[in-house]
């Protein structure tokens, strides 16, 4: 079923919303169902390319592993700023912060994400862990498709 947003924020806080249940309850398939596959993942160590759900459910179950190995039991995470770029298109940073029940386990840290309407869905098509805390120049980095545009530094 499809779900209508007047905000971009609403889009970006369904999915965040959605993930973050979805690696609680250790639900893949409702992960699976926010991504656009193929994508690029970028993080402070490089930029994977998840070409399938298999590469998709070994980053879900790696994450697991990480979260159940620093005692997380939830995820808080907020949207900070989405912009529409067209009507298919949210450009979006948020924060995340890992949580041992009301213990803070890592303090909240910026991502910028490219979601994208695919057949009357919103999904995450890119996602790059490695943005500054200030997050001052993520919005401007990324094109639609998940690409550096020219002149980033970073």
């Amino acid at each position: 079923m499809a779900l209508d947003f007047a905000r971009a924020q609403d889009i970006s806080q369904y999915l965040l919303d959605e993930t973050g249940m979805a690696y609680r309850d250790g639900d893949f398939l409702r992960f699976a169902r926010c991504f656009q596959l193929p994508q690029h993942v970028a993080t402070f160590d490089g930029t994977r390319e998840l070409r399938d759900l298999d590469d998709l459910r070994a980053m879900f179950d790696r994450m697991r592993v990480f979260f159940a190995s620093k005692g997380v039991t939830h995820l808080e995470r907020r949207c900070i700023r989405a912009d529409f770029e067209g009507p298919d298109c949210v450009r979006a940073i948020h924060e995340s912060r890992f949580m041992a029940g009301d213990q803070v386990v890592e303090t909240a840290w910026p991502a910028y994400s490219i979601l994208k309407c695919i057949d009357g869905v919103w999904k995450v098509s890119f996602s790059q862990y490695a943005v500054d805390r200030d997050h001052s120049s993520a919005m401007g980095t990324i094109d639609a498709d998940g690409l550096r545009t020219s002149g980033d530094n970073a």
